[in-house]
């Protein structure tokens, strides 16, 4: 993650002509997050840019010649299906605009996981089955016992 999350903001803001002090400052943020919570969130600017780049990049959309023009929705905060519903709402009534199309994109949150968890329980697969195997060593013996 660490890898994509630095190619991506060095890109990102070299576009938007930030600082190198900047960028250094953000990448600090961003690998203590990770570290810490195992993802990182985007500020504004970044989810903003980060869409009209994917729309830019993106071949065979022949309406990505438009991608500057993109209209970012940050809707990451939204919890309920009445929050998702209104903002659904918002966004068609925006993006259609009386029959002139505006390009929009609604962001919505994402779907965190505890990475750490997973990897235990990975491990502790891998554990299982070598026990189980006999090729288990002592070291690893005592988390099942």
């Amino acid at each position: 993650m660490w890898n994509e999350a630095e190619a991506f903001i060095s890109v990102c803001y070299e576009e938007l002509n930030k600082s190198n002090e900047e960028k250094a400052a953000r990448l600090h943020e961003i690998k203590k997050e990770i570290e810490s919570e195992g993802i990182y969130t985007h500020t504004l600017e970044e989810l903003a840019h980060g869409a009209k780049m994917a729309w830019r990049n993106s071949n065979r959309c022949i309406g990505r010649l438009f991608w500057s023009t993109l209209q970012v929705h940050d809707c990451r905060h939204v919890k309920t299906e009445d929050e998702v519903k209104e903002a659904l709402f918002h966004h068609i009534e925006y993006a259609t605009n009386g029959g002139k199309i505006k390009p929009s994109i609604t962001i919505f949150p994402q779907r965190k996981t505890d990475r750490r968890k997973s990897s235990f329980i990975i491990i502790s697969s891998s554990v299982m089955q070598a026990m189980k195997r006999n090729t288990a060593s002592s070291a690893t013996r005592h988390l099942l016992n």
